[in-house]
């Protein structure tokens, strides 16, 4: 059994700005080390648990107290200080245990919530995160295939939520098998393209403009 592997990338404009093939899905939820622990023992489901850390350098204590979901998720954290409670994280997640709602707190004020929608099988169709005065700081929407679990198009807003600022759009041979993808302006000016347009049997590839040639063959004898 012999697996043989050919890559190829051909990168144009080298000194351009580089520029992502997808738009990023940011969450400001994030499991830190103490969760991602406790999420992987079972006792913690739907329980408030007291945690106690020491940071080495300093040797300063802190106290908090997280209470988990069904998931072993975290849906509120408060920081414990001097016996005053003060709330540092709010999480709301859907029936699947998929988050949709995370609010991080300052000084027991809200500084900033991130709300994201989804669809019925769980894939994010949008995300908004906003500061604690509720302006918005980032926006994006995601649309999918009919019938397909690939991505059809990806749109990220400016700050004032309304107009685009960049925009990602995707085309498939069939099955998610990956065509070509383009990402342009919010006037439609094409930015970047990324093409997967290659010939097994050999294709002279030449350097052109904001352009990326990615050519993947894979063969096993």
């Amino acid at each position: 059994m012999k697996n043989i592997t050919l890559i190829l990338f051909v990168i144009a404009n080298q000194f351009c700005v580089a520029q992502s093939e997808y738009n990023y899905q940011g969450s400001t939820y994030m499991f830190s080390s103490q969760d991602y622990l406790l999420y992987l023992i079972p006792a913690v489901k739907n329980k408030t648990v007291e945690i106690t850390t020491t940071r080495n350098k300093r040797k300063k204590v802190y106290h908090y107290e997280k209470t988990f979901n069904e998931f072993g998720k975290v849906t509120e954290e408060v920081k414990i200080k001097e016996g005053e409670r003060i709330l540092t994280k709010q999480n709301t997640f859907d029936a699947k245990g998929n988050i949709i709602q995370a609010k991080k707190y300052k000084k027991g004020r809200l500084e900033e919530e991130s709300t994201i929608t989804r669809d019925e099988e769980g894939r994010q169709t949008a995300f908004q995160n906003t500061n604690g005065k509720g302006k918005i700081k980032s926006k994006s929407a995601w649309e999918y295939m009919p019938n397909l679990k690939c991505l059809k198009s990806s749109t990220l807003y400016k700050k004032n939520g309304t107009e685009v600022k960049r925009q990602w759009k995707y085309e498939y041979y069939g099955d998610c098998e990956k065509k070509q993808s383009v990402l342009s302006d919010g006037k439609g000016k094409i930015l970047k393209t990324w093409t997967y347009d290659c010939k097994k049997e050999g294709e002279e590839l030449t350097k052109k403009k904001d352009v990326n040639q990615i050519c993947k063959w894979e063969e096993t004898d």
